[in-house]
């Protein structure tokens, strides 16, 4: 899974050292503890053997020993809360890292990630941000009512390699003000090595505009309209007609058409005709493609043919499942 050259970074962690977050590690029922078991660390670590890039610091559960459990009627939460990060100007943002976890499956420990505005009231990423998914909602123990008896969203299966973890920030970028907090769940039993994270990014992508006779055709466009060219109106049999479409990068970064063809074009008697002249469209730049109906080819009777556009390109791989940029298409067959 990769974003490709699609998008620019804006905040950079490496995690090799914690100057600049907080840890916030409590346990519960009873008191705040700010000792080392209640805590992350930026350590080397032992399991895995190296960090994420080969060299240097992760940011780790209780170093490179075990997490440990809370005993009898209590729980643990590791949290460690990033500085404040600006990213006033940046739009389409994303969150990447990478993890690994070692921790009790089964609904029982686990790891989730907030977001907040003002460091004060956090807000939990939820599946339709994430890829990949939480394992399930957490914890079965009781002693963790009343914030998680099986209702906290969280990843809990084992993760032994070095995995990327991809967050839509789209709707809640553009601020002065943005923190993460990274939380770990350990209860009453059960202790293994828990959560690694490490190379943390923020990153502004390139997101992609189609246009169709200067006007916008939206993603996933269903309804296609004359004015924008998706919808060719009426065409006699034994003639064509040819639309033109402009695919426009507003930046900040590169983008890349991964598709082969770059275009495709489905539905009877629809065909690309003239695909982009280039693979990679920069910031602020645009290529251009035709897309052609031909009435009355074999087979095709007359009335409404429908068909679609489909356009891969490197902003796909934001999603678990790719989404290329995609439209509906039509014609009218007369005589």
């Amino acid at each position: 899974m990769s974003i490709g050259n699609s998008q620019s970074t804006i905040y950079y962690e490496d995690c090799n050292t914690l100057d600049g977050w907080t840890n916030t590690g409590a346990q519960f029922h009873g008191l705040i503890n700010v000792g080392g078991d209640h805590k992350w660390y930026s350590v080397d670590p032992i399991t895995p053997e190296d960090d994420h890039t080969g060299g240097g610091n992760c940011f780790y559960v209780n170093g490179n020993a075990i997490y440990q459990d809370a005993w009898v009627n209590h729980y643990i939460l590791y949290r460690i809360e990033s500085p404040v990060i600006n990213i006033k100007g940046h739009d389409n943002c994303v969150l990447e890292f990478w993890m690994q976890l070692r921790s009790e499956v089964d609904n029982w420990d686990g790891a989730f990630i907030d977001w907040s505005h003002d460091g004060v009231i956090w807000t939990q990423f939820t599946n339709s941000k994430i890829c990949p998914d939480y394992d399930g909602k957490m914890s079965r123990n009781d002693a963790s009512t009343p914030y998680f008896k099986m209702l906290k969203p969280a990843w809990f299966n084992y993760r032994i390699t070095w995995t990327r973890v991809l967050i839509d920030l789209s709707e809640i970028d553009d601020v002065k003000n943005f923190q993460l907090r990274f939380t770990f769940h350990s209860d009453e039993y059960e202790v293994y090595q828990g959560w690694a994270i490490d190379d943390i990014k923020i990153l502004s992508t390139s997101i992609p505009v189609v246009k169709g006779n200067g006007n916008l055709v939206k993603k996933n466009d269903n309804s296609p309209k004359e004015g924008n060219n998706t919808d060719f109106g009426k065409v006699k049999m034994g003639t064509t007609a040819v639309r033109k479409f402009s695919f426009y990068n507003p930046g900040p970064a590169p983008l890349q058409l991964t598709g082969i063809p770059f275009v495709k074009a489905t539905g009877d008697g629809f065909l690309v005709i003239k695909q982009p002249s280039t693979k990679v469209v920069e910031a602020g730049s645009s290529v251009s493609f035709d897309v052609q109906f031909t009435s009355g080819m074999p087979g095709i009777a007359t009335g409404i043919v429908n068909g679609s556009v489909t356009i891969p390109c490197s902003t796909d791989s934001l999603f678990c499942d790719p989404q290329p940029y995609t439209f509906a298409i039509k014609a009218n067959s007369v005589y």
